[in-house]
């Protein structure tokens, strides 16, 4: 990439990946929040698995919508008219990929995979269930939990969901490729299949968990110090 792209390259899309971090993470975790404190005032503080669950399927559904504008941007500033330097360097730019997006496909365009994104929230939902049962452990054990359990806790969290529902990010990734055959989902996974084989749908995972799983780890732990203090 370095030869082909610059060091910017490495770099490509970093604008709008921490714009999309910052506004899922703050989605995300609000709205969470805000749901399962209704959900423990309705059981009486009463604190069950499933508790967990209905208030991350909703805060996950709201994420991916208010998210995926943001990442089909990020994709195609990665993915576009890789073959050209110019492009390229244009398109480094979050505001013309934005245009060129507009005026290529409008609106409906920046929630291309959106369909394909709504599996994420099994995702979520497991993370934040392991989470949540990772914390009641520790907590039970030793009554509170410090920073390093905190981040302990959101690391082998988001590693097991990660590893275990890594196939629909690559499916999606190409789904949102503008040089994709197909919007369909089921189509690119069974065109992945055949083409590539089982070992496809894990294609770059450990990049993928070295990047997702600190950055789960370190967010999670900040927002509970966080809300602790303040």
């Amino acid at each position: 990439m370095e030869e082909t792209q610059g060091f910017r390259g490495v770099y490509r899309g970093v604008n709008v990946a921490l714009i999309s971090s910052a506004t899922s993470w703050g989605v995300y975790m609000s709205s969470y929040n805000l749901l399962k404190r209704i959900e423990l005032q309705n059981t009486a503080g009463t604190e069950k698995s499933s508790l967990f669950l209905g208030p991350s399927f909703v805060a996950s559904v709201c994420t991916v919508f208010a998210t995926n504008p943001l990442v089909v941007i990020r994709t195609r500033m990665i993915l576009l008219n890789r073959d050209s330097r110019r492009s390229q360097h244009t398109r480094l730019q979050m505001v013309p990929a934005f245009s060129h997006l507009m005026k290529t496909e409008g609106f409906g365009g920046l929630f291309r995979g959106a369909g394909v994104s709504l599996f994420a929230v099994p995702q979520y939902m497991l993370q934040m269930l392991l989470y949540e049962l990772l914390k009641r452990e520790i907590e039970r054990q030793h009554g509170s939990l410090s920073s390093e359990q905190y981040f302990m806790s959101g690391a082998l969290s988001k590693l097991v969901s990660s590893a275990i529902m890594y196939p629909y990010q690559v499916v999606r990734s190409r789904v949102m490729d503008v040089a994709a055959e197909s919007t369909s989902m089921w189509q690119v996974f069974t065109q992945l299949l055949r083409n590539e084989g089982f070992y496809g749908l894990y294609r770059g995972l450990s990049p993928q968990l070295l990047r997702v799983v600190p950055h789960s780890a370190i967010s999670l732990a900040v927002f509970e110090y966080l809300s602790g203090h303040f």
